[in-house]
């Protein structure tokens, strides 16, 4: 912000007051001059040739003089004729009084008048002038120092926000922190479940395809947290087609299989119960002969539904199992593998959500018994 008017100090305008007045002297004499009355009882005064020895000769020139004549013509008009005469004569004249007018009079007056006027509004116009650039003055020094002000705060704004930001990226790293600590807290004091074993379960005297028509899995889990498990119910489901892109959990005899008060403590593992009637899948004799075949793959999925000691939500453990390698024998042996889709392997939050009227919730039992 930058003000253009600028007064130096008041001596300047002092001097420009002196040269006011003085402005103003000289008006007031040139009216004075010009409105002065003519002067009174000027005579003119003529000198001629005069005759010091004819006194009617000075006679004559009085008379001439009065009638308009000059000392010439009366010098060419003289009885003798002579031009050249050496005598010498003065005429005198005088002019009469000229009255003074007093319409004139009144008019030098009223002009005299006027200009004093005239010069008295000039000086009140310019010691009003003088006042209002002193009133400029100050507005601009008030001026001057709020915008000084407001700079010194916008100056201490900056810094402010400056010293802002850092707080708040503190702040941020620290909360960062203190949520990576909290997850790593989380997830070392709820409890975690891992598929410690997965293999053939009892098959007693049946052969690889009595197995397969009858599939019996053996599952053992280990808790790897610091808190204990609460073992909810579980799901498991054999199939010899592709999978669908999402796990559907229900429609089969392996959904909902409850688990009664189990609980898994901190750093033990524990193995899910064998599978009975009516739990137990049966799978066609027509896909039992491809898997054997190699034309189809027997694959099981399913999740194991658990609680901890915080009453936070349940969480699931998937698992998903594909027979690679079939071997017939006294006991059939199948080489399992995961290839860890993650919509079927992994833990997550168990979302509820209904199913079919009379299902239940998906995956978990019916509410009509077995």
């Amino acid at each position: 912000m930058r003000i253009t008017v600028k007064i130096d100090d008041d001596c300047a305008m002092r001097r420009c007051v002196a040269v006011a007045y003085i402005l103003a002297a000289g008006i007031i004499l040139c009216g004075f001059q010009q409105g002065a009355p003519p002067e009174r009882g000027k005579s003119e005064q003529k000198s001629t040739h005069i005759d010091q020895g004819n006194p009617d000769r000075h006679k004559e020139a009085n008379i001439n003089a009065s009638a308009g004549q000059t000392p010439s013509d009366a010098t060419n008009r003289h009885p003798d004729g002579n031009n050249g005469d050496k005598n010498q004569y003065v005429y005198i004249a005088t002019t009469p009084e000229k009255p003074v007018d007093p319409v004139e009079r009144v008019i030098s007056i009223i002009g005299v008048v006027c200009t004093m006027a005239l010069a008295i509004v000039g000086i009140v116009g310019i010691c009003i002038a003088l006042n209002t650039i002193r009133e400029m003055k100050s507005q601009r020094m008030a001026m001057l120092g709020q915008w000084r002000a407001m700079r010194r705060q916008a100056m201490e704004m900056g810094s402010q926000t400056e010293i802002l930001k850092s707080s708040v990226a503190a702040a941020q790293k620290s909360a960062d922190a203190a949520k990576i600590s909290a997850d790593i807290a989380a997830s070392v004091s709820i409890p975690t479940l891992v598929v410690e074993k997965f293999d053939v379960g009892e098959t007693g005297a049946a052969n690889l395809e009595a197995f397969l028509q009858y599939p019996q899995i053996s599952i053992t889990v280990k808790n790897c947290g610091q808190t204990p498990a609460f073992l909810k119910w579980w799901t498991i489901i054999f199939t010899c087609e592709d999978l669908p892109d999402i796990p559907i959990y229900e429609g089969k005899p392996g959904c909902g299989i409850i688990l009664d008060k189990v609980i898994v403590e901190p750093s033990t593992s524990y193995t899910l119960p064998s599978l009975f009637y009516p739990h137990r899948q049966q799978l066609a004799i027509e896909n039992v002969k491809a898997v054997v075949d190699r034309h189809k793959m027997l694959s099981v999925y399913g999740y194991i539904c658990y609680g901890d000691l915080f009453g936070s939500p349940l969480r699931r453990l998937k698992f998903c199992e594909t027979a690679l390698n079939l071997f017939d024998g006294p006991k059939p042996t199948i080489g399992w593998a995961d290839f860890g889709d993650p919509a079927y392997t992994g833990t997550d939050q168990f979302s509820v959500k209904k199913s079919a009227p009379g299902r239940g919730v998906e995956g978990q039992p019916s509410s009509r018994p077995w």
